[in-house]
């Protein structure tokens, strides 16, 4: 919040985007700017028009801004905004079960259904009220009318996942997402969805198999690249750990080098590699492991006293006991 301060804007109107990859820094940029623009002028039709477009469209999340914006437009301009409106009032009743603000939530749904009184997306909708109520077997018993006449509607089917997840059946989840992808394999979020549920049982072969599927369906995206190290790294293994360093080392050379994604890839590198130390004998062939990871110290203090000065007395400590490690 000091800053938004610092630039003028108020807390409530800071940028927050979804890990969502090679694009985030320009969605950051470009939701930053529609929030400015919100907090200048709250009530304008068109900034809010352009602001929940901006957020539909890319699939951001935020929620608050989302149902205070729109429930203002709903109630002024409905009239003004044509058949956009059924997108606005599906847009924000999902908002308002985000936020826990029923009576938004409650007045949307209903605009909708009396629109549209037979319509299955309508029904699906109605689950996911059902499931911010917490009546579970209800919206099961939606989602599985639905499906009895569209065995392979796919929104329906991961709210199905999502439930069999919440409620904790993760052997469920997984058989019903290892059904899904059978069909649809290019779903690059349902491999992600189903990386993470192995990792959850700690079942890290499957999840490399998962980040494997990714990093073909998009061979320069940083993120796949860098979980798959990391679960390389977990598995661990002398191989594993060769395999880890390779991966981390591509991570950085094709993701920006102020990104997320950079700094997390620089620390899996130097851990890795006083990983592969550790190994004795096993570890003589790697003669460059030490330069690999005096070039990731070097790197990554640069990084901590430009962003965290106050912090590098801490890292070097941390650094100097992989070091010892690593020159063992």
């Amino acid at each position: 919040s000091d800053v938004y301060k610092r630039q003028g804007i108020n807390a409530e109107y800071g940028v927050f985007t979804t890990d969502c990859g090679m694009s985030s820094e320009k969605h950051a940029k470009d939701l930053k700017a529609h929030c400015e623009l919100l907090q200048r002028y709250p009530t304008n039709t068109n900034t809010i028009l352009e602001f929940l477009s901006y957020v539909r469209h890319n699939n951001l999340r935020r929620s608050d801004l989302v149902v205070k914006h729109g429930d203002i437009l709903l109630k002024q301009s409905s009239g003004q905004v044509g058949d956009e409106v059924w997108a606005i009032l599906e847009q924000v009743f999902i908002a308002s079960l985000d936020t826990n603000n029923k009576r938004i939530a409650d007045e949307c749904f209903s605009r909708l259904k009396r629109q549209f009184p037979n319509s299955t997306r309508v029904k699906r909708l109605e689950g996911l009220k059902l499931e911010a109520e917490g009546r579970y077997e209800d919206a099961k018993s939606i989602y599985e009318q639905i499906l009895a006449e569209d065995a392979w509607n796919i929104p329906v089917i991961k709210r199905v996942v999502a439930m069999l997840k919440a409620a904790g059946k993760t052997s469920q989840a997984i058989a019903k997402l290892n059904e899904y992808l059978k069909v649809y394999m290019g779903d690059t979020e349902a491999w992600n969805e189903l990386a993470d549920l192995y990792l959850s049982q700690q079942l890290y072969k499957n999840a490399e198999f998962c980040y494997e599927e990714l990093i073909l369906s998009n061979p320069h995206h940083p993120l796949y690249h860098r979980k798959y190290a990391e679960v390389l790294f977990s598995s661990g293994g002398f191989e594993n750990y060769k395999l880890a360093r390779s991966y981390f080392s591509h991570t950085l050379n094709i993701c920006n080098p102020q990104s997320p994604h950079a700094n997390r890839a620089l620390i899996g590198l130097a851990v890795t590699c006083s990983a592969l130390s550790s190994k004795g004998k096993q570890a003589k062939d790697l003669k460059d492991n030490v330069a690999v990871f005096d070039w990731c110290k070097k790197k990554l203090l640069a990084r901590y006293r430009e962003k965290a000065p106050d912090k590098v007395p801490l890292m070097e400590k941390v650094l100097a006991k992989m070091l010892d490690k690593t020159q063992a």
